[in-house]
């Protein structure tokens, strides 16, 4: 993960130099796909995360139960794969590309965050 976020900023960095040095492009055009690809390196390795306080989906419901956990994990590998996908594609859509690409990164992060705490509601004891 440190890799992918490192490699990702060197390539905003580079964006940046060539935009100062005069270089005229749309960054959405540049950025938001390298957004999409990082989603989708995220999405793949959450799936393989094992419980941990540093990296995942960290919600209380998560770290109680291995169980809950794994699921909440699985889910978001799904919705971080998704939102990737959606990420590349939504820099093609002109001005509501930021958008598109806000709403499906809020939607990866949200869903799995509720689904988590249905999940533990479930494992309690009535």
């Amino acid at each position: 993960m440190m890799v992918l976020i490192s490699g990702f900023m060197f390539y905003v960095y580079i964006l940046t130099l060539l935009w100062a040095l005069g270089f005229e492009f749309n960054m959405n055009l540049m950025i938001l796909p390298a957004m999409g690809v990082l989603f989708i390196a995220i999405g793949y390795l959450l799936g393989n995360a094992r419980r941990n306080f540093f990296v995942g989906i960290r919600t209380p419901w998560t770290l109680s139960s291995d169980t809950v956990w794994a699921e909440t994990h699985r889910l978001g590998k799904w919705t971080f794969i998704a939102a990737g996908a959606i990420s590349i594609f939504s820099a093609f859509l002109g001005e509501i590309s930021f958008w598109v690409f806000l709403g499906a990164t809020l939607l990866a992060a949200f869903v799995p965050v509720v689904y988590s705490y249905i999940l533990w509601k479930k494992e309690q004891p009535q």
